[in-house]
């Protein structure tokens, strides 16, 4: 769990369109996609 808030605030920087969505669609950064 605490690695899902992690990810999260990672996906909130890399492309804050993509955090919007649960942490199971977007397993990884935008970047590393």
């Amino acid at each position: 769990m605490i690695a899902e808030r992690c990810a999260w605030k990672l996906r909130e920087i890399y492309d804050p369109g993509k955090a919007v969505a649960p942490p199971r669609i977007y397993p990884r950064p935008a970047g590393t996609a």
